[in-house]
C-alpha cells in the first residue's frame, strides 16, 4: 500500500548531502597530493581518508532517491517524460554548456598564453574528448584528458553518469510496474559488483577507469530508488511500531525495549522516540 504524498523538502537530505561534499573535498586534498613518507603525520591521514572517495557513491544514492521519488509520483501522469527532462535540463544544461564552451573558447583565444604558464608546458587540449562532453559522454573517455583540460573537465564524469540516469530511470519506472520495480532493482544491487568483478577479470585497464561507467555506478542509484520505494510505503513506515517489545527494530534501539505499559512519563518518553524513528512519510524532493 503506498501513502498520498506530498512534496516537502527533507531537510536530513542537506545533511547527507553536506557529508558527501566534504568526504570528497577531504580526499582530494589529502589523498591525492603525492604519496607522503612513511610513518609520518601526512601518511597517516592520508590511510584515514583513503576510503572518503566513497561521498561520491553517497552522492549517487542521494540521486536515485531523490530522483526516483519524483518519478515515482509522477508516474501516470500524461506529461510524464516531458515534465522531467524540461525540468532537468533547464537546472543542468545552461550552466554545464556555459561552462564548456568557455574552455573552447579560452583555449582558441589564448592557447598560446595558456600553455607558456601553464606547470606542464602543454597547449590546452581540443579535440573529440572535449566535444564530446556536449552529449555527455566524457566518461566513456576520462582518461583521454591532461593538463588544464583535465582539471577543467575531470570532475564533470559524475555528471555524465547523472544525465544518463536521467535518460534511463524514467523509462525503467514508467514501464516496469511497481509491483516488480524492487525485483528489478534488488538484481541491479546484486548483479553490478560481480559485473565490476568480472570486467577486472577479463581485462579492463583498471578499476579506476571501470568506476566512471554508468553501468558500474548502476548498484548505487538503484539503491537509492529502491529506498525512495519502500519510503512511500505505509508497511515501511508502521514497521516499527510492529514489534512485540520495542518501539524501534532491536538492531537500532540502543537501549533495553520500553514497556508497553508503564507510568505517562515512560509512555510520552516512548512516543517520542517513536516519532523520531519512524517520521510521517514525505516525498522527496
Amino acid at each position: 500500500m503506498q501513502r498520498s504524498q506530498k512534496q516537502v523538502h527533507i531537510l536530513e537530505l542537506d545533511g547527507l548531502r553536506g557529508a558527501a561534499i566534504f568526504m570528497v573535498l577531504v580526499y582530494h586534498y589529502v589523498s591525492q597530493q603525492g604519496a607522503a613518507p612513511a610513518g609520518s603525520l601526512t601518511a597517516s591521514v592520508q590511510r584515514a581518508v583513503s576510503m572518503w572517495a566513497t561521498g561520491v557513491d553517497l552522492f549517487f544514492v542521494l540521486s536515485g532517491f531523490l530522483i526516483g521519488g519524483i518519478l515515482m509520483q509522477q508516474r501516470d501522469s500524461p506529461s510524464f517524460f516531458r515534465t522531467f527532462y524540461i525540468r532537468r535540463s533547464v537546472r543542468i544544461l545552461p550552466i554545464y554548456y556555459l561552462w564548456t564552451t568557455l574552455y573552447i573558447v579560452l583555449v582558441l583565444a589564448a592557447g598560446p598564453f595558456l600553455r607558456a604558464h601553464a606547470h606542464s608546458g602543454m597547449t590546452p587540449q581540443l579535440g573529440w574528448p572535449v566535444y564530446i562532453h556536449y552529449l555527455f559522454l566524457q566518461n566513456f573517455a576520462f582518461f583521454s584528458l591532461a593538463g588544464l583540460a583535465s582539471a577543467w573537465f575531470g570532475p564533470t564524469w559524475s555528471l555524465a553518469i547523472e544525465e544518463q540516469f536521467y535518460l534511463l530511470s524514467p523509462l525503467i519506472v514508467r514501464l516496469v510496474s511497481p509491483r516488480r520495480l524492487s525485483a528489478v532493482l534488488i538484481s541491479t544491487i546484486v548483479a553490478i559488483p560481480v559485473l565490476r568483478i568480472l570486467m577486472l577479470w577479463a581485462g579492463h585497464p583498471s578499476a579506476a577507469a571501470i568506476s566512471v561507467l554508468m553501468i558500474c555506478r548502476a548498484d548505487a542509484l538503484a539503491l537509492g530508488i529502491l529506498a525512495a520505494l519502500l519510503w512511500r510505503r505505509a508497511e515501511f513506515h508502521a514497521w516499527p511500531h510492529a514489534t512485540s517489545h520495542c518501539s524501534t527494530p532491536c538492531c537500532c534501539c540502543p537501549w533495553p525495549a520500553l514497556p508497553r505499559s508503564g507510568s505517562g512519563r515512560r509512555k510520552r518518553r516512548r512516543a517520542q522516540w517513536s516519532r523520531w524513528v519512524s517520521p510521517s512519510p514525505r516525498s522527496p524532493t
